[in-house]
């Protein structure tokens, strides 16, 4: 894995987060008002 990533030295994989690719075309989700969990500086 180190050699895939290019990890060199003393550096260290943490984590590694593979998604892959999508079997099928992904739905759409609803859009949905945000205003009630977002603010704005």
């Amino acid at each position: 894995m180190r050699e895939a990533l290019a990890v060199e030295g003393d550096d260290h994989i943490v984590g590694f987060l593979y998604l892959g690719t999508p079997d099928c075309a992904a739905a759409n989700a609803p859009k949905r008002d945000t205003s009630q969990f977002v603010s704005y500086l």
